[in-house]
């Protein structure tokens, strides 16, 4: 398994490219120019899934474009539908100013569900707090999470915007994200990679609740 990582649109959103068995997974295609356009024409793989860890607008903005181009599926957490067709609610309406929505047909999953996808065994895990229907999705055999804007390097998610909620953000990476093994690679939506062992001992959101 290979993973690229490619920053796109105004946020610095990180879209994670997973490459295995002459497949590829794309997770959260928050905007389709650049980088990412890039990256899927050169490649010869064919884009089996479309992930998407939850809606706000610049983690969803490329979906459209993206799927008409590979014509993959796009699979959310069922609480996360109307983040994806209502502007207001994914906060496009207030930074950009700009309808952002997806059109394109939704694979909806609830927690806990496992998608076989691309060879791979991806555990949907539900975090509440930054959006209504924030995921993790854990992939327990290769030993790496992907976070979405639940949990950062030294952080976690705002909870500040429509549907945050602090308590449950926090309460929830400690009972369902902080028991996964210390050397867990993680992948979160902006900035740098991390691993479960450090989040535990350094990150000040979550260790006074650990």
């Amino acid at each position: 398994m290979e993973i690229k990582r490619l920053e796109v649109g105004p946020l610095g959103t990180n879209c994670y490219l997973i490459k295995n068995e002459d497949r590829m997974i794309v997770i959260d295609p928050g905007y389709f120019t650049g980088p990412l356009e890039d990256e899927i024409s050169q490649t010869d793989l064919p884009v089996e899934a479309v992930l998407l860890t939850h809606a706000h607008f610049d983690h969803i903005w490329g979906v459209d474009a993206l799927v008409e181009t590979v014509g993959a599926p796009v699979y959310a957490l069922d609480k996360e539908e109307a983040m994806l067709t209502d502007p207001s609610v994914n906060l496009a309406k207030d930074f950009i100013d700009i309808p952002v929505t997806v059109n394109a047909p939704i694979r909806y999953f609830s927690e806990g569900d496992i998608l076989e996808l691309a060879g791979l065994s991806f555990k949907t895990i539900w975090i509440p707090g930054h959006s209504a229907g924030g995921c993790c999705y854990y992939l327990e055999d290769e030993g790496v999470l992907f976070s979405g804007d639940s949990l950062f390097y030294g952080s976690i998610g705002r909870t500040d915007n429509p549907q945050g909620d602090y308590d449950a953000l926090v309460g929830n990476l400690c009972k369902k994200v902080l028991i996964l093994p210390d050397e867990v690679r993680v992948f979160p939506g902006h900035g740098p990679e991390t691993v479960i062992g450090f989040e535990k001992q350094y990150n000040p959101f979550l260790r006074e609740w650990s």
